[in-house]
């Protein structure tokens, strides 16, 4: 028999062994708090960086249109020479 400490009785060996093992199983609240906390803060960052890919997207698509045009104006000019 183990004393607790502010028990009025002793506890079992079996009873202890009981108590710390269902402390330990799962997580605890602390921890899945942080584990959310992680996950939100890892998802706001990547929903700040959307903006910046969708304009540097558009951009480039921009930048292809202007190559193509000029492309075709430089073969039309070549081809009339």
């Amino acid at each position: 028999m183990i004393w607790q400490a502010g028990a009025s009785r002793p506890i079992s060996l079996h009873m202890k062994h009981l108590i710390q093992s269902r402390s330990r199983a799962g997580f605890s609240l602390v921890e899945v708090a942080l584990a959310v906390a992680i996950a939100a803060l890892a998802i706001i960052t990547l929903l700040g960086l959307l903006p910046q890919g969708l304009e540097m997207a558009r951009k480039t698509s921009l930048m292809v249109s202007d190559s193509n045009i000029l492309q075709q104006i430089t073969h039309d000019m070549g081809s009339e020479w």
